[in-house]
């Protein structure tokens, strides 16, 4: 009995170190590079930055950074169910076409694999709000002229709270 009740708390606790505190949001960020902070880092990305000004407006939240440098549509796709655990809320959902057009994928594989990602999001209830990378100023992004600098994940980060807080209701 010793070894059972041993192996029940640690499940326990492991259990809940991967999942979000009772009563709090979870909210995932779900792309390529531009989700994971290519050249600025995970902590200065802006799923990192959204969640702390989350927390500054009185929101509960955690946002995790389930951004993969290089990854397509398919890979995106194939990691879905690891990537985006039960009981989330909100997918920031960012665009992969630039990879996919990289490696060979073509625009209507690409456009089918974006919908189905939406439609296994959709099925199991999870919010999905489209990171738009475009129309920033140029000075958002890093000398590659593709990546965002710390200043456009700030920016990144601005833009999308007030969507995001609308999902979530002002508090």
């Amino acid at each position: 009995m010793p070894n059972r009740r041993r192996l029940l708390f640690v499940l326990f606790v492991l259990l809940g170190l991967s999942s979000p505190v009772f009563g709090q949001t979870r909210i995932v960020a779900l792309g390529a590079s531009q989700v994971a902070g290519y050249g600025v880092g995970a902590a200065a990305a802006f799923p990192a930055q959204l969640e702390a000004l989350l927390k500054a407006n009185g929101h509960d939240v955690t946002v995790l950074n389930a951004g993969s440098s290089g990854d397509t549509s398919a890979q995106v796709l194939a990691r879905l169910d690891s990537a985006v655990p039960a009981g989330t809320s909100v997918v920031l959902l960012g665009a992969f076409i630039v990879n996919d057009h990289r490696t060979g994928i073509s625009p209507a594989t690409s456009g089918a694999n974006m919908a189905m990602i939406e439609s296994r999001l959709r099925a199991k209830g999870v919010n999905i709000i489209h990171v738009n990378f475009q129309n920033l100023p140029p000075s958002s992004f890093q000398a590659d002229r593709v990546h965002l600098n710390r200043q456009g994940h700030a920016l990144m980060a601005q833009r999308l709270l007030p969507q995001v807080i609308a999902l979530l209701g002002a508090k």
